[in-house]
């Protein structure tokens, strides 16, 4: 992402600074979650971590004021931003059940798929994807389909219930993760419509 910015002008050396200050967050939790596990260390650097998260998505998304609206990355990466702040919740909880030693089996999975959907199925895949389209908006004569991030973004937050099917809840319940999963399948759908359409366009621009 940080790429992006380069790529359009936008110089910030406070999120260079940020990726470091993450990295080293990232060693500090390695090492010590092996020698201590759930401890005041490896707590401490986890909770230093998030904090840096909450830091680089406003010093981001600030960022994101100079580019266009129209530009297809701009809403990928600000969701990929917000997905990732709202993981963290799952962090926060499952520190809070350790620390207090008050550990519900239901809640401690419950926290752990928490904070890997919205990493994996938000941070992360609407971060590639914001990088993906920018590369594709260089090309000219390009055509991108917004519908396609509104169906992926609208479903990301029901699509959770996928990861907690094994929790007993009512049966009306599991329509939300079937109506997700198939606001996802249309929106895979037109890009997979978007990008039939434009191959011959993306083709001639790799041959360039």
């Amino acid at each position: 992402m940080f790429w992006f910015l380069e790529k359009n002008d936008i110089k910030s050396s406070a999120i260079s600074g940020l990726i470091w200050t993450n990295l080293i967050c990232a060693y500090g939790m390695l090492l010590s979650f092996i020698y201590q596990g759930y401890g005041g260390i490896s707590i401490t650097f986890s909770t230093l971590s998030i904090l840096v998260s909450y830091v680089y998505a406003y010093t981001f998304i600030k960022a994101l004021q100079q580019i266009p609206d129209h530009h297809p990355s701009k809403n990928w990466f600000k969701a990929s931003l917000f997905f990732n702040v709202l993981s963290s919740l799952g962090t926060f909880y499952l520190a809070y059940m350790m620390v207090s030693k008050n550990v519900d089996q239901n809640y401690y999975l419950g926290s752990v798929y928490f904070f890997l959907h919205f990493q994996y199925s938000g941070w992360f895949l609407f971060a590639i994807a914001g990088l993906f389209f920018a590369k594709l908006h260089e090309i000219v004569g390009f055509r991108y389909n917004p519908k396609i991030f509104l169906y992926f973004f609208v479903s990301c937050i029901p699509a959770f219930f996928l990861s907690i099917l094994w929790i007993k809840l009512p049966w009306y319940v599991f329509i939300i993760p079937v109506v997700a999963v198939l606001q996802q399948l249309w929106g895979l759908k037109l890009f997979l419509e978007m990008m039939k359409s434009q191959y011959e366009i993306i083709k001639m621009q790799e041959r360039d």
